[in-house]
């Protein structure tokens, strides 16, 4: 029966931390650039950088927005368990590894500075859920 709490423990976590959505709402961005980066290549290998792909690059620049607006929600909202400090982490080293994390040192820096918060605030709370 141990082997159950750790796992209903981080489900629980994940429910009340909102760093887990957030996670899930910057993949869901970066798929969604990414397929209108292909998009706007597929348009600009058939028509050349005409007007007919005017639809396809304007696309492209509100995903590209939108996927950088994840990455500063992300990093700038403090986890609010352990499991979410880890989570965070985790899914930013992970997109370093693939080469997809923006390299901005301002990004960084906040992900730096939220995350050392996060950690105070949990102990704080004596909490290392």
């Amino acid at each position: 029966m141990t082997a159950v709490v750790p796992v209903v423990a981080a489900a629980a976590s994940r429910e009340v931390d909102p760093i887990f959505a957030l996670i899930e709402a910057k993949r869901v961005a970066d798929v969604a650039h990414e397929a209108s980066c292909h998009a706007l290549n597929e348009a600009e290998r058939r028509y050349g950088f005409s007007s007919d792909e005017a639809a396809a690059w304007d696309a492209q620049g509100h995903a590209c927005h939108a996927a950088f607006d994840a990455a500063h929600s992300l990093v700038s909202t403090p986890p609010t368990t352990l499991a979410g400090v880890l989570a965070v982490l985790r899914f930013v080293n992970g997109m370093e590894d693939r080469g997809s994390w923006a390299e901005d040192m301002d990004l960084e820096q906040q992900l730096l500075l939220t995350t050392a918060k996060a950690i105070e605030a949990i102990t704080q709370q004596g909490g290392l859920a």
